[in-house]
């Protein structure tokens, strides 16, 4: 009979920390407020006013409402975009980077040669993949103001190397102003 008991024992044991085990883990698992009826009366209201607000910002305007045109705070212009903002001297540097960007992607050296500055002395480069390029845009104009004799400025071609491409690459062409114009003093592809 004694071993009858221990074993009962043992067993009443097993169910009891079962139980504790279960109600520790019941509780972990519940949360640790409870929500009053005001709060889910609130939370109600608050849903039913961004449903609303949701709605209206999806009604389209009749033709006869203004339209309020809004520009995106980036620097990047496309080759493609009008540069009404842009300095003389940054819509000079536009004009250039546009043929010098064509010329480097064609991998035309004599049109690349043109716009080099005299005291350019590394190897002429260009692209080396025979991949279309997309995407093409300028960037940096934005920084260049009216510009003295001397001044160097950076502008960033920035393109996919290919149309399946989810990366971008950058051509970065260091500028400098001469009597002559702007010339292109340094450039090179960064990745």
């Amino acid at each position: 009979m004694r071993k009858f008991i221990v074993a009962g024992n043992g067993k009443k044991r097993e169910v009891a920390v079962f139980v504790v085990m279960m109600a520790v883990i019941l509780s972990a698992c519940s949360p640790a407020e409870t929500k009053t009826a005001e709060n889910s009366v609130e939370q109600s209201l608050s849903i039913d006013a961004a449903e609303t607000k949701s709605q209206e910002s999806s009604v389209e305007k009749p033709e006869d409402s203004p339209i309020i045109v809004t520009e995106a705070p980036e620097e990047t212009l496309t080759m493609e975009e009008s540069t009404g903002e842009l300095s003389e001297d940054a819509l000079e540097v536009k004009s250039i980077t546009e043929v010098f960007c064509t010329a480097y992607f064609e991998r035309n050296i004599d049109e690349i040669k043109k716009y080099l500055a005299s005291s350019y002395e590394d190897v002429i480069r260009v692209l080396d993949s025979t991949d279309e390029i997309s995407d093409i845009s300028i960037k940096g104009l934005a920084a260049i103001k009216e510009a003295k004799i001397g001044d160097i400025y950076p502008v960033y071609c920035e393109f996919k190397p290919n149309a399946q491409s989810d990366t971008f690459q950058y051509l970065t062409i260091e500028f400098i102003k001469q009597e002559d114009g702007w010339k292109v003093q340094a450039y090179g592809l960064e990745l």
